[in-house]
């Protein structure tokens, strides 16, 4: 099994255009093609992707395990926040719809920057660095709580 790099892949019908915008896809179609053809431009495809049915499914697994394990947490926080800290149901579904929004803002402006930005150590190493540094004592935070902050939340 090899590893093919992204800078390896060949670069026909490139979305971008020189300016970095996106291109309307062209689409082609032919009406005479037959169920070989198309079998054999899906196997051109993937060799220009380099990811094979096995690499696929494995992405696939991968991801469902990844976001079962965020509904698993997403429960657990919530339950934690009600029923140990004594927070109100507002005020625990608020806190979830924050981190959700957050989540959604900082995905999309880490994506665009990281495209941008090339360092030594690569694109996307300088990010893991940085989201570990700042997602540590920021889940720390959620188990140290003191009471001065949560008087005027919780429930009575």
């Amino acid at each position: 099994m090899s590893i093919v790099l992204e800078d390896e892949l060949p670069m026909t019908n490139s979305l971008l255009n020189d300016s970095g915008s996106f291109n309307e896809p062209i689409i082609q179609t032919d009406l005479n093609a037959t169920k070989e053809d198309d079998q054999k431009q899906n196997k051109e495809d993937m060799k220009r992707d380099g990811l094979t049915s096995l690499n696929i499914a494995a992405y696939s697994v991968g991801h469902f395990f990844n976001d079962l394990c965020a509904v698993m947490w997403f429960m657990y926080l919530a339950w934690y926040l009600k029923e140990v800290v004594g927070l109100s149901s507002e005020v625990t579904a608020a806190s979830g719809l924050a981190g959700q929004i957050a989540d959604g803002l900082a995905t999309t402006a880490v994506g665009a920057l990281s495209d941008k930005i090339n360092t030594p150590c690569g694109k996307r190493m300088p990010w893991f660095i940085f989201g570990t540094l700042l997602v540590a004592p920021s889940f720390m935070g959620i188990f140290i709580y003191p009471n001065f902050v949560i008087d005027g939340f919780t429930e009575s």
